[in-house]
């Protein structure tokens, strides 16, 4: 029998599917081009295994009451977020400062003979 408690549980699931579906593709992506760059498959493949993990303590954070078990499960969340942000080959936050952009007058300014 089909409950809206039911419901809504098979709801998240499909949800739950369609991101996991979503960033297997993008993992696959992504290892595809590490691959390319530089010929070592480990770092493609560990990217690929930390999102997956990252996606599976997503949706157990979705049901979980407890705030202990939560804790844990940010805190794993949160050093699974780190390890894929290095993998990925973004900087940390605040590292990195882009450089200022050049003036077109030193273009224009052409040597004197």
């Amino acid at each position: 029998m089909l409950t809206s408690e039911r419901a809504r549980e098979l709801a998240m699931l499909s949800i739950a599917s369609k991101k996991e579906s979503k960033y297997r593709l993008i993992a696959e992506r992504d290892a595809l081009a590490a691959l390319a760059h530089n010929g070592d498959p480990y770092p493609a493949s560990r990217l690929s295994r930390v999102r997956a993990q990252l996606d599976r303590i997503d949706a157990m954070v979705i049901n979980e009451t407890d705030p202990k078990r939560l804790n844990d499960l940010a805190c794993a969340s949160m050093r699974l977020a780190d390890q894929e942000r290095k993998l990925a080959g973004r900087p940390d936050p605040g590292s990195y400062r882009p450089s200022p952009p050049k003036s077109k007058t030193q273009d224009q300014v052409k040597p004197v003979e």
